[in-house]
Order: C-alpha cells, then sequence, then structure tokens
C-alpha cells in the first residue's frame, strides 16, 4: 500500500517537471521573440507630455490668461540610498520651509516606489532643486492656469479643465488653437509598473499652442463690470448684463454680466452663475424691439415719420384683446409713437405691412438665428414662421412681445439700425498668433447683409436722439455729447403667464448721434427697488457708462458743450516740471507724508476724486509721467488701478471741476 502511493507521489511530481520543462522550452524557444516583446512593452511606457497653452489678450496686448509652470517632485525610494534621502530632505527644507523629518518620514513610510515630496513648487525654487541632481530625486512639470484679474471677463474668458482642456468660453471655442501639440517620452518601469527612469533619445518636445488676441478692451471692461454690479445692487435685482460695441463693425469692446465668477476658482460657481447670459438667455424685449418694428416700417414706407396715429387716450380695443400705453394719447406722429413709446401706436402701424414682409425684416435682422459670436453655448432666439400667426402676433411683435432674443441678438440689430443698414457678424477675436508673435490669422469684420437703405439709418438716429432729448430716455441725456437711444421694458413670463411682480428693464444707447462710435446695451433683470421702468432703472447706467468713455476720449464730445477754460498740460512727476505754471508739492516731501497708498509694491493706486494737487503728488512717489486734461478733482486714468508699474510708464489723467453736474458715482 505504501509502496503504490509512493509510485503515486513520483509519478505527479515527474509530470509536474515535464509540464514545467515543456512551458520553459515554450517560452524560451518557441515563443522567444514574442514574449520578450511583450516583456518590454510591460517594462516601458509612454508619457504624454503637455504643450504650453497659448495666452489670451485683450485689444491694447494686455495678457488677461497664461499658464503658470510649476513642477512637483518624487523620489524614488528603492532607488535612493540612505544618504541620497537626508540629502534630499536638508535640500527640501532649505527651500521649502518643512523641517528634513517631515520630508525623512514621507519616504520612510511610502507605500509606492515613487513617493510625492513636494506638489506645485513654483519655477523659480524648482530650477535650484533640479540642478542636485540627487540619485531617486524626479521631477514632473505641473503646469496650471492662470487668469490675472480673477472675476474679469469670466464669461468671455472662460476656463479650462483639470486636464487643461478648454470647458467654457474663448478656451474652449477656439481649444484647438490654444492647446498646441503635446509631446511625448518612453519611461521604464518596474514591476509594479512605476517610473524608473525615462529614455532620453525617445523625448518628441511638445509643439506651444496659438494666443488670441480679443477685440475686448479692458478699460471698458472695468467700466462695463462696476457699472452693472452697481445697478445690480442698486436696484436690488437679480442681475444685470451688458455689452459694449462698435456698431461700425460688429467689434465688441466690453461683455459682461454682474454675477460674475473667479475663473481661478470656477469649481465654487453653479451652473446658473457660469451661463453667458448675453448669448444664452432669450427674453422677450419690449419696447426696445420697436426700433426694429419702426426701422421695418419706414424701409418699406408703409408710414412716414409725419403721419398721424390716435393714441386712443391710452386703451385700445384691438380685436379681442385691450393694448394700453403708459400714458395717455391723442394724435401723434410716426416720430412721436417712437419718442414716447407708444404699444398702441406701434400696433397701428404695424397692421400697413403684411406678415411676410415683416417677417422678412425682421429674420434679416437676425431675430430668430444665431449670431455666430465666438463663444458656446448661443441661443438662436425664437421667430415664429407667419403661418403660425395669431390676429394679434403681428402687434404683438411689434412692441416686443410674442418674440425672444438674445441681449447679443438685439445689440447686433441695433448696430445696422444705426450704421447705415449693415448687419455684422459680433466680432470678439481681433487676431491669432503663434507663440513667436507671428500673426497667422487676422480677423476682420464680417459684413453678412444690407438690411436698410441708408437714409431709413439716418431717420432712425433722429428717432434715437428724440428719444433721449425729448422722450422716455431722458435719464440717458449726456452733457458733452449727443447720445440716441431706446428704453424697454417687459414683463417676465414664468410658467406660461406674465409676471405683474418681475420686469426686464433695459436700454440700448450710442454715441456720438451723428458717426456711433459707442453702441451700449443694458439690461437689469427683475429689478426690486423704486421703479421698474427701464427709462428709470436702465437709462442712468447708460449714461455712467457712455460719461466715463468719453472721458477716456475727450475727442468724443461735442466742440461747443466743451469749457473754453479747459487746461492741457503735461506733467513730468519725476523732474518735477509743470508746463502750465501751476505749484505743486516739494519734491523732497518724503512718502510717508502721503496716506494710505503703499509704494514698495508698484501697483497704480485709484485716483479718482483726488486733487490735482494729491493726485500728482502720488505719481511722482511712483517717478512716473503724466498728462493732465482739465482741472478739479481726478474722474479717470489711463493706467487703471491695480495695474503694476513698470520703469517709463506714462499716465495720462482727465480732472473735472467739481460744479459741472457730471457724476461717475
Amino acid at each position: 500500500m505504501n509502496n503504490n502511493r509512493l509510485l503515486f507521489v513520483v509519478i505527479f511530481v515527474f509530470l509536474g517537471f515535464l509540464t514545467l520543462v515543456f512551458r520553459l522550452y515554450n517560452i524560451q524557444i518557441l515563443h522567444n521573440v514574442e514574449y520578450g516583446a511583450y516583456a518590454e512593452i510591460q517594462n516601458k511606457g509612454v508619457q504624454t507630455i503637455l504643450a504650453q497653452r497659448g495666452l489670451i489678450y485683450d485689444c491694447n496686448g494686455l495678457v488677461l490668461s497664461f499658464n503658470k509652470n510649476e513642477v512637483s517632485f518624487f523620489v524614488d525610494v528603492k532607488s535612493a540610498r540612505k544618504n541620497d534621502k537626508l540629502e534630499i530632505a536638508e535640500l527640501f527644507s532649505g527651500l521649502l520651509g518643512y523641517s528634513s523629518e517631515h520630508y525623512l518620514d514621507m519616504m520612510k513610510t511610502a507605500k509606492r516606489r515613487n513617493v510625492c515630496i513636494a506638489k506645485k513648487v513654483s519655477s523659480e525654487k524648482a530650477l535650484a532643486l533640479k540642478k542636485a541632481r540627487i540619485n531617486g530625486l524626479k521631477f514632473e512639470e505641473d503646469p496650471s492656469r492662470v487668469y490675472q484679474y480673477d472675476n474679469f471677463a469670466s464669461h468671455i474668458l472662460g476656463y479650462v479643465n483639470a486636464s487643461f482642456s478648454g470647458a467654457d468660453g474663448i478656451e474652449k471655442y477656439f481649444n484647438d488653437q490654444l492647446k498646441g501639440v503635446d509631446g511625448s517620452r518612453i519611461i521604464l518601469k518596474d514591476a509594479r509598473g512605476e517610473m524608473i527612469t525615462v529614455l532620453e533619445e525617445s523625448v518628441i518636445p511638445p509643439a506651444p499652442g496659438n494666443s488670441i488676441y480679443l477685440t475686448i478692451d479692458k478699460s471698458y471692461q472695468v467700466i462695463l463690470e462696476s457699472a452693472l454690479k452697481k445697478a445690480a445692487i442698486e436696484n436690488m435685482a437679480e442681475n444685470a448684463i451688458g455689452i459694449i460695441m462698435d456698431p461700425a463693425s460688429g467689434k465688441i469692446l466690453a461683455l459682461a454680466s454682474s454675477d460674475d465668477y473667479n475663473l481661478n476658482f470656477y469649481n465654487t460657481a453653479g451652473d446658473s452663475v457660469k451661463r453667458d447670459k448675453v448669448i444664452a438667455d432669450m427674453y422677450e424685449p419690449g419696447s426696445t424691439f420697436k426700433a426694429i418694428s419702426m426701422a421695418a416700417f419706414l424701409d418699406k414706407k408703409t408710414c412716414s415719420p409725419e403721419d398721424k396715429v390716435f393714441g386712443e387716450n391710452g386703451s385700445y380695443k384691438f380685436k379681442n384683446i385691450t393694448i394700453k400705453d403708459s400714458h395717455n394719447s391723442g394724435w401723434m406722429s410716426v416720430k412721436d409713437v417712437f419718442v414716447h413709446s407708444s404699444n398702441i401706436g406701434m400696433s397701428k402701424l404695424s397692421q400697413r405691412i403684411d406678415p411676410r414682409s415683416f417677417y422678412l425684416y425682421l429674420r434679416d435682422f437676425g431675430i430668430g438665428n444665431y449670431t455666430d459670436i465666438p463663444l458656446p453655448g448661443e441661443a438662436k432666439g425664437n421667430l415664429k414662421n407667419p403661418d403660425s400667426w395669431s390676429d394679434y402676433t403681428k402687434s404683438s411683435i411689434s412692441f416686443g412681445y410674442e418674440v425672444a432674443v438674445t441681449p447679443i441678438q438685439l445689440t447686433t440689430a441695433y448696430a445696422a439700425i444705426i450704421n447705415g443698414g449693415k448687419l455684422f457678424q459680433p466680432q470678439l477675436v481681433d487676431k491669432i498668433t503663434t507663440n513667436d508673435g507671428e500673426t497667422i490669422n487676422s480677423f476682420k469684420p464680417k459684413f453678412v447683409r444690407q438690411v436698410l437703405k441708408n437714409e431709413t439709418s439716418r431717420l432712425m438716429r433722429e428717432f434715437f436722439v428724440s428719444a433721449i432729448e425729448e422722450g422716455t430716455g431722458k435719464k440717458a441725456k449726456l452733457s458733452f455729447c449727443t447720445a440716441g437711444g431706446k428704453t424697454g421694458t417687459s414683463r417676465q413670463l414664468i410658467g406660461g403667464r406674465y409676471s405683474t411682480q418681475k420686469y426686464n428693464s433695459s436700454f440700448i444707447g450710442f454715441f456720438p448721434a451723428d458717426n456711433p462710435k459707442y453702441l451700449i446695451y443694458i439690461l437689469v433683470n427683475a429689478p426690486k427697488q423704486n421703479s421698474y421702468y427701464g427709462g428709470d432703472v436702465a437709462a442712468p447706467v447708460f449714461k455712467e457708462i457712455a460719461t466715463k468713455i468719453i472721458s477716456l476720449n475727450p475727442g468724443l464730445k461735442n466742440k461747443h458743450d466743451e469749457k473754453k477754460d479747459e487746461t492741457i498740460f503735461s506733467y513730468d512727476a519725476l523732474n518735477r516740471s509743470p508746463k502750465a505754471g501751476l505749484i505743486f508739492a516739494d519734491s523732497r516731501q518724503s512718502q510717508q507724508e502721503v496716506e494710505g497708498f503703499d509704494f514698495s509694491k508698484k501697483i497704480m493706486p485709484n485716483l479718482e476724486g483726488k486733487s490735482l494737487r494729491e493726485a500728482i503728488r502720488i505719481l511722482s512717489m511712483f517717478r512716473m509721467k503724466c498728462e493732465i486734461t482739465g482741472s478739479g478733482r481726478i474722474i479717470s486714468q489711463s493706467i487703471l488701478a491695480g495695474t503694476s508699474i513698470k520703469k517709463g510708464m506714462f499716465c495720462k489723467l482727465t480732472a473735472q471741476d467739481e460744479t459741472n453736474g457730471i457724476s461717475l458715482n
């Protein structure tokens, strides 16, 4: 019995041995090449080297978005000897501040071969650490995207996600241009798949991405953002949004919403805040749409400015609905219908044009179509086909109901109304350049179609001016420049019903009236403080923005309105040499005598509201030259507060007497 058991064991062992021999023969002899290649694949890996992402600039070449090249450091605890680890710990302790015991403990308790001992080290400190060349010490580039001004232009710029890919705004729309081409390298790995070393001969360097120059002007963007935040707070509104456009070209100079977010911490913002309401939110515009309707009526010649319309004393029974005005009117000219924003007058004028012609004009203005602004998430608005119009639709559309637009659509249409009838695609990008600064794509204004005759456009500019001078837009009137514009107030459609509590308060205006350079759109969403009329809520916001723009561009002022005694002179704050004979503070004054400023940081302070004497005294401490226009207190400065001051900078200051009635607050 025992012999049989022994024989069984011997046979079992022998068969096992034969199996092992056959397996070895199979691997080493028959499939040597195949398994060798497999082993090599297992021991090697390909690592991606991220390309430098292109930068984003404003129209003046100011960097808005750039890359921060940080470095993370690792220690191969298997290849690093005891002395190596001590040297690493002391090196990192000296540069990064933690104790050497902290780093030794990290290496001692590591559960992986490669342990990260320092993340996102600045490039300056990383350079010293890289030079050490200690056995077992490795590093990886760890780039991050930085937005220079945090919340600034957040809905334009967008952001990149964790994988360094554009996730919103310009970053997303032009991701293929910005991202560049990643490089690669082959690494050797151990049995656990961890990196041992890099095969230097295998490195394929990355190609950097292209840079984007926007049409946005930082000065105007700051003015717009500040005014919108102020309007939202003062009117207890849900939000306020705005656009500044060059109507002659479609170039967008500023675009913003009061509820912006910090791009450097985009994960903390909700989706509703991130949504670009300027291009994504549709609403029934109300009276601002009357400009589009009136332009169509005049261009089609279904009416003339002198034609008379009866205002029905403020209440008009049209078929089975009642149309009301906020004021009681009798006979009005067509121009008065527009100037005083009569719903009844617009409704009656709409009956003179056939539905198809009216619809085609609206389509030509871009209503119900994408504007193709280069930003993701644009809505196309809503304009029903005439075949589905009810008996009331044409009338309702004429004063801004039963039609939905986005703010960018309405602004683009207004540009066509005032620029001679030409519809342009909104332009947000000026040019694209290589990493070396070579321009590879220069964007020109994109003409879409001719919508109106030039004469119609001229008439409409007159109507717009009268709407401010005599009509509902009086609070938009500018002191030193003739402007035109239109107010708008509409009830919000909530759950299929028009709210009696929530309104859209809007104003769209332009200046100078005879040759429009700036078109400004303002919408205040659901104001709760005092009035909800566009003329009371949004028109003053236009005036504030326009006044500040004019202060930066004094040439826009009407010549007959300029003060005759206005002084223009240059002042060398470095050499203390005023050229108009004015006397200023002694050059030996110490910095401590100018309170409230930290001159060591070389950051431009806010000089608005300061006297000329005080402003020049402050600039002298920065050894900066300046040019001053006007007298009194400072109302604008060419170098914005918060800008880093560099040698050779020149600042233009505009001053104004406090008695001239202009307020920039």
